[in-house]
């Protein structure tokens, strides 16, 4: 499989972590940790330094000041997530979808209410 592209990615954590599959909070956050691991790690240390924490030194020396816009956003990962889930791949446990499922009559009921 070729790993390139936030779409594979995302492919490859949904197959290989099934967790990710009920989480896209999860899923993101694996995506992050197994293809920018660089990028990902300056955003922990930007994380840890608003809270005033210092990051421990291992951390530290792994930094190369890459942006944080270097990660995939989470919209991008969640909605690749969700195109597989349309198509029947990778679908989270029936408690999961139940609840996904709920909000969508919600959503498109607050969308026709809305005058702009």
């Amino acid at each position: 499989m070729d790993l390139k592209g936030v779409k594979n990615q995302v492919e490859w954590c949904l197959k290989e972590r099934a967790g990710t599959r009920e989480d896209d909070m999860l899923l993101t956050i694996s995506v992050w940790k197994n293809f920018y691991k660089e990028a990902f790690c300056d955003f922990l240390w930007v994380g840890l330094r608003q809270m005033e924490i210092d990051p421990p030194g291992d951390l530290l020396k792994k930094l190369n000041n890459k942006r944080m816009s270097d990660l995939p956003s989470t919209e991008s990962i969640r909605r690749s997530r969700q195109k597989f889930n349309e198509e029947g791949k990778y679908l989270p446990c029936q408690k999961v979808q139940k609840a996904r499922g709920r909000e969508v009559p919600k959503v498109q009921e607050d969308i026709r209410g809305w005058n702009g």
